[in-house]
């Protein structure tokens, strides 16, 4: 309103197909869904039932709605046509699946039990959900069942009282996940451990103190107190048997299990002798343990580890980087033979510029092909196939283009869980041209050529991408052009800028930067950034201002936002004022970080 000291903030929709914007009057509460034009959000329908609520789905494009009353923890599944959530009746609940056209369907209703919560596995046509046997709500969830879509029909599992833990570990429920088969149940994170009380004398208080000593398995600074903790301790609990075995002590940390329908070992790492490190140490390494989850037999597999293995998608064989050797290895879990397969790619799989006192980090894996029995890993440039069941040679999926013509090759991707490389399609790729940085896409054939749709010198960020693949968003910038949200389709022909977010920058002085090269004092080639003011006249001289630290050069596309900094300078600020600014990149001979920053710094200052 007029009477308002300031302006208030206003939501609007945009719908991409036609640019329309739609005025949102509610809060800012609603869930979005990238690949549909569909939100949903909940409200309060009785004050005094804060937990009755109302769920509605709204479809933007055609303003279509779906309202249902009493609903609870509602999950609109994959390709947005059915959904599943708990209904409240008030005294009791049941758990439902419906198809956004079609009739609900009751997976579970029972008015003597109460009905906790539910989860959906990841392909989401299966799931389980956890039950209270009497009606007293206080009661911590015992049985547990599993649902299938979209029939609705479920199963009962298991009953969590009629399990023998061992002594001094109980079932606090929740906390769970069934294998794809429906033949195995992890126990995860809410088992907890009661240590046995302490009998505790008169406290003394006539003074405090505090012990602290060099060889505590955990430094004094990290260490808590307290009789009560959360667990480490996982069990694995097998439908077949009946049976239920440990499969990780108090000191593992971390349970690693295949994403595939049929397994039979897991990794999990204990970090616990090398926590006295971490006061000084970024990263703390671990021992690796291969698990049998059938009989909770535990073997060490690698001690002093830097890196965590990798299963294959369909979990027959796991990766683990070697940092200290550099080379990728393939695992079988059941003999674990360790294979090398990344030394017939005859290029380093590791960061060639890596210049800290640690191993250098490995380039990745770009994903799976052939329902897991192939893998996609990355050099400095390409993208390479190996054939885990050693039938077929290892090749470039790339054929080299990308060494051939300085450009680094990465896989395009916006939703970041994805494991799967089709290459019977064009695959998108994003790419950076190591000597000039410029960034753009390239699309790379079934035949393995690569072709160019959008490069330029700019930094692209991706933020989502529809699920058929035709049309995505991301975001351009370089230095003199604002960080705005574009859309295109995914041939990046004609793409269109969909945000206008920083017009004011037009109003200020705000200079150009260039990527300049000399050699240092070792003899290197050295590069870094130069900053200079809007109408730079090289005959006339300006006062300089050299920032470094560590390397510059990958950010020359940044878009500056002017802000307050406690450490390097908001650069855009100085340029603006008529300064030049000079930002030297610093490689590092690990223990002598001074006589590095004298070579690279001084020869280019100078």
């Amino acid at each position: 309103s007029e009477s308002d000291s300031c302006a208030r903030d206003s939501t609007f929709l945009l719908r991409l197909r036609d640019m329309k914007k739609i005025y949102w009057d509610r809060e800012y509460d609603f869930r979005e869904y990238s690949t549909s034009e569909l939100i949903t959000y909940s409200y309060p329908i009785d004050k005094e039932q804060p937990d009755m609520k109302r769920w509605v789905l709204r479809n933007i494009g055609t303003n279509d709605s779906i309202v249902m009353d009493s609903v609870e923890n509602c999950t609109l599944l994959k390709g947005h046509k059915s959904m599943v959530y708990i209904k409240n009746h008030g005294d009791y609940k049941s758990l439902c699946y419906r198809p956004l056209r079609g009739n609900p369907v009751v997976i579970f209703s029972d008015r003597e039990k109460v009905l906790k919560d539910y989860s959906l596995l990841p392909h989401q046509m299966q799931g389980t959900f956890a039950v209270a046997s009497d009606s007293s709500r206080s009661k911590n969830p015992n049985l547990l069942y599993s649902f299938s879509l979209p029939e609705g029909e479920c199963r009962f599992l298991v009953d969590w009282e009629q399990v023998q833990f061992p002594e001094n570990y109980t079932w606090r429920g929740r906390a769970y996940r069934l294998s794809d088969n429906g033949k195995r149940i992890v126990l995860d994170v809410d088992t907890v451990y009661r240590e046995p009380a302490k009998k505790q004398g008169k406290k003394d208080t006539r003074f405090e103190l505090e012990l602290w000593t060099w060889d505590d398995e955990v430094s004094s600074l990290q260490q808590r107190s307290g009789n009560y903790r959360t667990s480490n301790v996982k069990f694995v609990y097998n439908l077949d048997t009946k049976t239920c075995c440990r499969v990780t002590n108090q000191k593992m940390e971390k349970l690693i299990l295949p994403e595939s329908n049929q397994y039979d070992y897991a990794f999990t790492l204990d970090r616990t002798p090398y926590k006295r490190f971490a006061d000084w140490k970024s990263d703390i390494n671990a021992d690796i343990y291969l698990v049998n989850l059938n009989t909770g037999e535990t073997v060490l597999f690698e001690q002093n580890a830097y890196e965590e293995p990798v299963w294959s998608p369909n979990g027959k064989y796991a990766l683990w980087y070697d940092a200290l050797g550099k080379v990728w290895y393939k695992i079988d879990p059941a003999t674990r033979e360790r294979v090398n397969i990344s030394g017939d790619i005859g290029y380093p799989v590791y960061n060639e510029w890596h210049d800290l006192p640690k191993p250098a980090d490995a380039y990745g894996i770009a994903g799976w092909t052939k329902d897991g029995n192939q893998v996609v890993l990355y050099d400095r440039y390409d993208m390479w196939v190996v054939d885990l069941t050693g039938k077929n040679p290892t090749y470039s999926l790339t054929d080299g283009w990308g060494r051939k013509n300085n450009v680094s090759l990465r896989l395009l991707k916006t939703d970041y869980d994805s494991k799967w490389i089709d290459t019977r399609q064009n695959v998108l790729l994003r790419t950076v041209n190591t000597e000039t940085l410029d960034q753009g896409v390239y699309v790379l054939t079934p035949a393995r050529k690569i072709r160019k749709l959008m490069e330029g010198p700019y930094a692209f960020n991706f933020n989502q991408m529809t699920s058929d693949g035709k049309y995505c968003m991301f975001i351009r910038q370089n230095y003199q052009e604002f960080r705005d949200i574009w859309w295109s389709k995914t041939d990046f022909a004609r793409p269109v800028k969909i945000t206008d977010t920083n017009p004011q920058q037009k109003d200020y002085h705000w200079g150009s930067v260039k990527l300049v090269e000399w050699t240092n004092f070792e003899g290197k080639r050295n590069r870094g950034l130069l900053y200079v003011p809007d109408g730079y006249d090289s005959s006339k001289r300006y006062p300089v201002i050299v920032n470094f630290y560590e390397t510059h050069t990958g950010d020359i596309h940044v878009n500056p936002v002017p802000a307050l900094s406690s450490a390097m300078i908001n650069v855009v600020t100085y340029v603006s004022n008529g300064y030049v600014v000079f930002m030297p990149d610093v490689h590092f001979t690990v223990g002598a970080p001074g006589e590095s920053s004298y070579n690279a710094v001084l020869s280019g200052s100078q």
